[in-house]
């Protein structure tokens, strides 16, 4: 009996910024059920707090069965009706429902993702500052 090789990790980062405000999930290769539970529990498991951001990295995604999009579409739409700031980055087709980004870069969806969450914590900025 021959054990197939080991592939790649579906979850190929699981962080939070140095802000400790955003948690960053990068996700790769082809999505279906057992994968999608490993995006869930990265996405769980670096949950801040509310509000807080949420990107989500599904650029090197490859591909995404029915359940695994079912799945993620509606754990992203409990973390935008928890309040959460959530940003998707890759071409993927989601619905999630209520107020998200897509965007094709992380390093922008993460500055995207920083400054809303400032924008949210400081609507009335002082002198010299502009909210946007």
């Amino acid at each position: 009996m021959h054990n197939a090789a080991p592939g790649a990790p579906t979850v190929m980062l699981s962080t939070t910024t140095s802000s400790g405000r955003i948690a960053l999930i990068a996700a790769q290769g082809k999505l279906d059920f057992t994968a999608a539970e490993r995006v869930l529990f990265a996405l769980e498991r670096r949950r801040v707090g509310a509000p807080g951001g949420v990107v989500l990295d599904l650029e090197r995604v490859t591909g995404m069965d029915a359940t695994a999009k079912a799945m993620l579409e509606r754990a992203l739409t409990l973390l935008i009706e928890g309040g959460h700031d959530v940003t998707v980055v890759g071409d993927l087709p989601f619905r999630a429902r209520g107020t998200w980004r897509r965007s094709t870069d992380r390093a922008q969806a993460l500055a995207a993702a920083e400054h809303a969450l400032t924008a949210a914590r400081d609507p009335n900025p002082g002198p010299g500052r502009h909210a946007g």
